[in-house]
């Protein structure tokens, strides 16, 4: 047996009882990190605030994140307008089971989480509407968009939306994230011919743009020259 039909046939009742746990209206996350046993120093925020990172506008949401979880890449600066794209860390498996799909991803805190309510207009994609949670952020009062990756070929289908992010209190024990909803499109990989996939990290998930002040770009910039 591959290692890909491996994880998918032994993930089944480890997959079952996080999903459900995770159906809920809004998103606490909090109880998603306590629900995956997550050790209290990576999943909190303190070793983000106090550590390299505790200036920067440009934030990972835990320490975990700022282990584990590269920080968007940079598109683009075009005047004051900034593009960052997110990509997935950990691969993600795919199986037609039927005609319907059966995916999970193997990392401690998960990147993508069920969702109440599907969206409809999906086009030639799976129906099953999942959500990303943003593992890195802006800590200022900043306005973003996120928005399907248009130049790299992606496997997810994501659905625009706008949100606001906004400073973290001083001494917060979490940072929370915004969720952005996708569908799987369908026949990604070889999935067409095999019935499972892989879709293997880094893998692009969608851009962050918005708009922000000179000062703010001036950070961003001093950010990424460190690359």
């Amino acid at each position: 047996m591959s290692l890909e039909k491996r994880v998918l046939k032994e993930s089944v009742s480890y997959d079952k009882d996080f999903w459900d746990n995770a159906t809920t209206p809004e998103f606490d996350f909090r109880q998603l990190c306590i629900g995956a046993r997550a050790p209290q120093p990576w999943a909190t925020f303190p070793g983000v605030s106090d550590g390299e990172y505790g200036d920067s506008v440009l934030k990972p949401l835990s320490y975990y994140a700022q282990v584990l979880i590269p920080r968007p890449k940079l598109i683009s600066i075009e005047g004051n307008l900034i593009k960052l794209r997110f990509y997935t860390f950990a691969d993600i498996y795919l199986q037609d089971r039927e005609g319907e799909l059966y995916n999970v991803d193997r990392p401690w805190i998960r990147q993508y989480y069920n969702v109440r309510e599907d969206e409809v207009n999906v086009g030639d994609s799976w129906p099953k509407t999942y959500a990303f949670y943003t593992p890195w952020f802006l800590d200022d009062n900043i306005e973003v968009s996120y928005s399907q990756v248009e130049d790299e070929e992606s496997a997810f289908l994501i659905h625009p939306k706008t949100d606001a992010w906004q400073p973290v209190p001083k001494g917060a024990e979490f940072a929370f994230p915004h969720m952005v909803r996708f569908n799987f499109k369908k026949n990604v990989g070889y999935m067409k011919d095999t019935g499972y996939t892989v879709i293997e990290g880094p893998h692009p998930m969608f851009d962050m743009t918005f708009a922000t002040s000179d000062i703010i770009v001036e950070k961003i910039r001093k950010f990424y020259a460190k690359d």
